[in-house]
């Protein structure tokens, strides 16, 4: 600790007539802390107090302002009903502080740059831009604390990971019975009911029915090869058609 000296000495003050009572804290050679008491006694037991406070806490207590005071009384008051100190805030926020905050725009620009990286489609990356140009456009200086990649090492853990997962309860897909498909085929728009047609009749999936092409459609075998997709059944890549499908 460096060196310091208390003294009290009196004061005259002219212009009231009146004489107070000076502590002087002499920490360096151009540096003094002066506190003004009315009364030598009020003076000296102030002295004594200050030495203590010195030796408790060094000269940096009496540099603290009387706003940062009332900071610390008020952040302590509404930490009360908490049971936690100013120093355990402080220690939680330096240990999250650690890892770099970005903006958002840097994340949505990282993410774009990973989805080129895996080569995909230049329609797919342009959705990307016109969605997160909007979102940069409301959230693009935004900085990021605690969401994001865990392996970036923005933050130390995923918290949506403790979520409790919710079980969604599917309902029982449905069958339909041959007059209504009779009427959806007959009510559907032309653009459309081939895709009804397939799907009742082959039991192929939408997504299926919209990646077939005419060299997986054998018309004489009455067969639909989903072999080169993804099937719904792995093990049954070979979708026998229905005569109706066939003969319209």
């Amino acid at each position: 600790m460096a060196q310091f000296s208390v003294k009290v000495r009196p004061v005259r003050d002219f212009r009231r007539g009146k004489t107070r009572w000076v502590v002087d804290i002499h920490h360096s050679p151009q540096k003094r802390i002066r506190f003004f008491y009315p009364t030598k006694e009020q003076a000296e037991r102030a002295t004594d107090e200050k030495r203590t406070e010195i030796l408790n806490m060094g000269l940096r207590a009496f540099n603290l302002t009387y706003r940062l005071k009332l900071e610390a009384l008020d952040a302590t008051d509404r930490l009360a009903p908490f049971q936690v100190t100013l120093t355990q805030v402080v220690d939680h926020y330096l240990e999250t502080k650690e890892f770099q905050a970005v903006p958002v725009c840097k994340v949505t620009a990282s993410f774009l740059e990973s989805r080129q990286r895996l080569r995909r489609s230049e329609r797919h990356l342009n959705t990307l831009r016109l969605f997160f140009a909007r979102f940069d456009q409301v959230l693009g200086e935004k900085m990021i604390g605690r969401i994001y990649a865990v392996g970036k090492g923005y933050c130390r853990e995923n918290p949506v990971t403790k979520i409790e997962l919710v079980k969604e309860e599917k309902e029982k897909a449905g069958i339909i019975s041959p007059e209504q498909m009779k009427m959806l085929l007959a009510s559907s728009k032309d653009d459309v009911r081939a895709t009804f047609a397939i799907g009742g009749f082959a039991g192929l999936r939408p997504e299926e029915i919209a990646r077939l092409t005419w060299e997986e459609i054998d018309l004489e075998e009455g067969l639909i090869d989903v072999s080169a997709k993804i099937p719904k059944h792995p093990n049954n890549d070979m979708s026998k058609s229905n005569q109706s499908l066939l003969h319209g």
